[in-house]
């Protein structure tokens, strides 16, 4: 599966573009559930890289945004306890990078 791909054949320049353009295909408004198979590739690849391959990709306030709006999404959804806890890890990523502030905006 996709998992699989992220976590055996991509090095980390492959890794970081594919972190770039899962931000960037956030911030366009795309419907839940292809949002939800992004998270399910983000996973894998913070699997893979770790909580830097968030932190290596730049992301602009606009960018910081999109993600914590999609992180509380997720969390008012229901999801199994394992995905929270992945959510929270990606959150307290943010939060470091981005600063507090990035839960009010």
């Amino acid at each position: 599966g996709t998992g699989s791909i992220v976590r055996e054949k991509l090095d980390e320049e492959k890794q970081n573009t594919l972190m770039k353009y899962l931000y960037k295909f956030w911030s366009q408004s795309l419907p839940s559930r292809t949002n939800a198979q992004l998270f399910v590739w983000h996973a894998a690849l913070v699997e893979k890289a770790g909580t830097g391959s968030i932190v290596r990709e730049k992301l602009d306030e606009e960018k910081q945004n999109t993600l914590m709006k999609y992180l509380y999404k997720f969390w008012s959804q229901s999801l199994p306890s394992r995905t929270n806890a992945q959510l929270f890890v990606w959150h307290a990523a943010l939060v470091e990078k981005a600063g507090t502030g990035s839960i009010v905006r």
